[in-house]
């Protein structure tokens, strides 16, 4: 593996470690030059080692994961984890809505719940960058690690406002016609500049 895999993966499980519960399930899945690279199941995001990023083994209990990455156009990175917040929603079943700009630029209109079928979680991550698994645990997707590390960063920001706000009454949703435009500009302009300095991370400069 190259030094700049490692180092790219390290600085992304530092941050996904803030986000997750103590011990929480976490994996980064993530595509350089066709190779599929993960953190090992099990280990310590805090204190990643070397020996804690690998190639992806062809016999692997995430298959449906790795099809995703495969087969998705606009999807190079994955993000599977246990934020605090967002676990109530893939516990709960719950649909998140955006009513943070950040949400509805960087992640979609909402985050589903769905099942751990292929099918459903091809037709979440389509719609939005992010969803929830349920009973499992919360799936962001990016262009680069980057992206789906600010997805997941995101998500549980919304998750947590949400929550928070119910005790008030509930916080108020963003308009559809405002959060697809708020999308479309951030997929085609705004992040234009930082996805191409991004997607060049893990590689040799």
């Amino acid at each position: 593996m190259e030094a700049e895999i490692f180092v790219m993966m390290k600085k992304y499980a530092e941050a996904v470690a803030k986000l997750n519960g103590t011990g929480a399930f976490c994996k980064m899945i993530v595509s350089i030059d066709g190779v599929i690279y993960e953190t090992r199941t099990g280990c310590d995001l805090k204190r990643l080692q070397a020996e804690d990023v690998a190639i992806a083994a062809v016999d692997t209990d995430f298959s449906i994961e790795y099809a995703i990455l495969r087969e998705e156009d606009d999807c190079q990175a994955l993000v599977l984890s246990k934020p605090v917040y967002c676990m109530k929603f893939a516990e709960n079943g719950a649909v998140l809505p955006a009513s943070l700009d950040d949400m509805a630029q960087i992640v979609g209109p909402c985050a589903e719940t769905v099942p751990y079928e292929s099918s459903a979680m091809h037709d979440a991550l389509c719609k939005a960058s992010g969803c929830f698994v349920k009973g499992r645990y919360t799936l962001c997707k990016g262009r680069s690690l980057f992206e789906a590390v600010t997805c997941l960063e995101v998500l549980e920001k919304q998750a947590e406002v949400h929550l928070k706000a119910q005790v008030l009454g509930g916080a108020a949703a963003l308009c559809e016609a405002e959060v697809v435009q708020m999308r479309r500009h951030y997929l085609q302009q705004y992040s234009r500049v930082e996805h191409a300095e991004k997607s060049r991370e893990g590689r040799r400069q």
